[in-house]
């Protein structure tokens, strides 16, 4: 792979990445200070956080193209040259 199209692959992932997680960011940001308040949990914190989570993954899961990336990387890394 040419390092000029992996690094524009990684910044495409990281992109992509960024954009996913901050819904779950924003739950976080907005619930966390909530817990033992008012009768709301840590459970009830971590409930809302794994639904807006499962949410995003099924738009896209950034897990599976990372994989997907580290897979192509990982033989051409095996492969290559000292140099």
């Amino acid at each position: 792979m040419e390092l000029t199209a992996l690094i524009q692959q990684l910044d495409h992932l990281e992109q992509r990445y960024r954009e996913w997680v901050e819904p779950i960011n924003q739950v976080i940001r907005e619930s966390l200070f909530k817990i033992n308040r008012d009768g709301y949990t840590q459970a009830d914190f971590e409930t809302d956080v794994k639904a807006v989570r499962e949410k995003q993954r099924a738009k896209y899961d950034p897990y599976q193209a990372i994989y997907e990336l580290l897979d192509e990387l990982c033989p051409a890394y095996v492969e290559a040259s000292a140099e």
